[in-house]
C-alpha cells in the first residue's frame, strides 16, 4: 500500500513523506535474510572517472580504523552560502508500520548564530555492538559524539558504524534517531505512536573507481568513488569519494534554497579515517570539515 507524496515546510526543515508500508511489508532492497543488512545498488558512472587510480580491495579498511577509545575532531567553516542538510529516516511505528521520510534542513549552529563561520565537532568511538539501530552487521560500534557545536548530530540519540568485510568492504553510518516532531510529516496520536527512527549513511565501499552506490528510497542521495586522489591542502593521498545529494523535485510550490541539491567531496587517509569533507551548493563553497586532532591508536578488535 503506498500514499500520496506529501511536502511540509516546519522551523527551517523540508520533510518529505516518500514511503508506506503496511504491517509485514519490507522495502525488498534494504533487507537481508540473516541480519537485517543493507544491500547498496551500485553502478558505474555515465562519465567515467579517469586519471585516478585505485587502492586495492584489501587496502579500503585501513582507511576506515575501528580502534576502541579513538576520538576525532574537526574544525568545520561555513563558506560563501549556508549549509544543509540532508537525510532519510526509517520510522518503526506501533501499528508495525515501516514510513520513510526525508528531511532537509538548516544546521542548528548556523540558524542560531548566523555570524559565527566557524565550529567543532569531536566524536570518539566507544565500543562495539551487535545492534546498530535496525542493522545487525557483523561489525558495528558505537560512537559517542562529545562536541557538536554546528548541530550535525543534532537529532541523533545512538550513532553507530556498521561495517561489512565479506563480498566487499563497505561502512555505513547509523543514527538512531530521536522522534521529534520536526523530522515527522505523518499523524501519531493515541493509537499510532513512533517506536524506532533509523537514518542510514553510506560512508565507505570498496569498487573500481567511477562506481557509484546508493541505499536511499528514491535514488536522491548517491556515493561515487573517484579514487586514490591528493587530498586537498595537504601532499597526502587518499580515498576520494563525492557524494551527490539532488535537488528535492516534490515542492514546486514553495521552492526554497533547503531543496538545492549538494555534493560532498570527502577524502579518507590511511590509519586516521575521514580527514576532509567538502560540501558545494550550486558550485558555491557552503562547509568545510578539516581534522585538527588525529585519533590515538589504542586497540584494534578483529
Amino acid at each position: 500500500m503506498r500514499i500520496a507524496r506529501l511536502n511540509r515546510i516546519s522551523f527551517g526543515m523540508i520533510l518529505t513523506l516518500f514511503f508506506f508500508s503496511c504491517t509485514n511489508q519490507t522495502d525488498s532492497r534494504s533487507s537481508n535474510p540473516g541480519g537485517n543488512q543493507t544491500s547498496p545498488r551500485f553502478q558505474t558512472s555515465r562519465q567515467p572517472v579517469q586519471n585516478f587510480h585505485p587502492a586495492a580491495d584489501k587496502d579500503f579498511p585501513a582507511y576506515f580504523p575501528t580502534n576502541i577509545g579513538s576520538t576525532w575532531t574537526y574544525k568545520i567553516q561555513i563558506g560563501e552560502v549556508e549549509p544543509i542538510f540532508y537525510k532519510q529516516i526509517r520510522w518503526q511505528t506501533s501499528l508495525g508500520e515501516t514510513i520513510t521520510t526525508a528531511a532537509r534542513g538548516r544546521f542548528a549552529g548556523v540558524e542560531t548564530d548566523p555570524a559565527k563561520k566557524e565550529f567543532v565537532l569531536k566524536i570518539k568511538l566507544e565500543e562495539t555492538s551487535k545492534a546498530q539501530c535496525e542493522l545487525e552487521y557483523p561489525l558495528g560500534y558505537r560512537l559517542k559524539v562529545i562536541r557538536d557545536e554546528l548541530g550535525v548530530y543534532k537529532y541523533t540519540k545512538y550513532l553507530f558504524w556498521a561495517i561489512k568485510t565479506r563480498d566487499g568492504f563497505q561502512v555505513i553510518e547509523v543514527n538512531d534517531i530521536v522522534p521529534d516532531q520536526k523530522l515527522i510529516s505523518f499523524g501519531t496520536d493515541s493509537s499510532r505512536s513512533v517506536v524506532q527512527g533509523c537514518a542510514l549513511n553510506l560512508k565507505i565501499f570498496a569498487k573500481e573507481p567511477g562506481v557509484s552506490a546508493d541505499i536511499s528510497a528514491n535514488f536522491v542521495d548517491n556515493l561515487l568513488y573517484m579514487g586514490f586522489t591528493q587530498i586537498p591542502g595537504t601532499n597526502q593521498q587518499g580515498l576520494h569519494y563525492v557524494r551527490e545529494v539532488k535537488a528535492n523535485s516534490q515542492n514546486e510550490m514553495f521552492k526554497s534554497s533547503l531543496d538545492s541539491g549538494f555534493t560532498e567531496d570527502i577524502y579518507f587517509l590511511e590509519n586516521i579515517g575521514l580527514a576532509y569533507l567538502q560540501q558545494k551548493i550550486n558550485g558555491q563553497v557552503s562547509m568545510t570539515w578539516t581534522l585538527i586532532a588525529e585519533p590515538a591508536m589504542t586497540q584494534n578488535p578483529k
